[in-house]
């Protein structure tokens, strides 16, 4: 079904950034990692809202 295409591209288009920062941290140590999140916190809960908001559609 067309939704069911939709919904699947949507996923790996929301985790696609989840994999990227994957592969960035695990270049990265534990603690800039942990920096880059406290400063980017507001970036990482708008990212997760606008994700929620996708899927809830």
């Amino acid at each position: 079904t067309i939704e069911g295409n939709n919904i699947s591209g949507t996923i790996v288009v929301l985790l696609f950034p989840f994999w990227c920062a994957h592969e960035v941290f695990a270049i990265m140590s534990e603690e800039l990692v942990y920096t880059w999140l406290v400063q980017h916190y507001v970036l990482v809960i708008f990212y997760i809202v606008a994700a929620y908001h996708i899927v809830q559609e």
